[in-house]
């Protein structure tokens, strides 16, 4: 994994990510009110669901700004909005 934390903007970027195997440390740059955008991830998080909108970033990536638990049985690993 790559990543890039940029504090000003408040935005991190990862590149070539395994969300299961770093979704603590996405979650508390998601609690400090940053947004996360994924380049080239597998997204295999067990605990969250990673939510934003499709405005929030370039179309190049995908990008999130929010976390919720997930419910029993569910399989999603992010929820982008319409």
């Amino acid at each position: 994994m790559k990543k890039n934390v940029n504090l000003k903007d408040r935005v991190v970027d990862m590149w070539e990510v395994d969300t299961g195997l770093h979704e603590s440390e996405i979650v508390s740059y998601l609690d400090r009110k940053m947004k996360v955008r994924f380049h080239s991830a597998r997204f295999s998080n067990s605990t969250y669901v990673f939510t934003g909108n499709p405005k929030d970033g370039p179309s190049d990536c995908i990008t999130v700004s929010g976390y919720r638990k997930k419910q029993p049985g569910e399989k999603v690993s992010i929820d982008i909005g319409r």
